[in-house]
């Protein structure tokens, strides 16, 4: 795993990011997955808690990297690289990440929404 920078030189040296984002998505932290209604589920043999996770991915965009309708709660379950049925990360199937995109425009149309609307700024990371 990539380890987190503890540079604090600087608003953008890595460290206040890091910081940051943990106070942000700590509010995510635990809550009940938007798909399953689960709030922990095992990821590497690990029990963990369920998470916030962006749609429009915090390292290619910093603009909406605090912005909750960014925000959608995952359980580790649907989170996962592994899960081959709906996953925004699905590694061993992308119809589970075309499943994931199709679940948040039936399940919540104003974020699906607003990130259409927005899409194309994950081409602009250091907005």
């Amino acid at each position: 795993m990539k380890s987190k920078s503890s540079n604090y030189s600087s608003p953008d040296a890595g460290g206040w990011m890091h910081k940051a984002d943990d106070l942000f998505l700590a509010a995510y932290r635990g809550l009940p997955c938007e798909i399953c209604g689960k709030t922990t589920g095992y990821e590497d043999g690990k029990q963990q808690s369920s998470c916030g996770h962006h749609l429009i991915f915090k390292g290619n965009c910093r603009m909406h990297r605090y912005e909750p309708k960014n925000i959608i709660v995952l359980c580790p379950i649907h989170h996962s690289h592994w899960n081959s049925d709906i996953s925004p990360h699905s590694m061993t199937n992308t119809l589970a990440q075309q499943a994931f995109a199709d679940w948040v425009k039936d399940n919540k149309p104003l974020q699906f929404e607003w990130w259409e609307q927005h899409k194309d700024d994950a081409r602009k990371p250091f907005n």
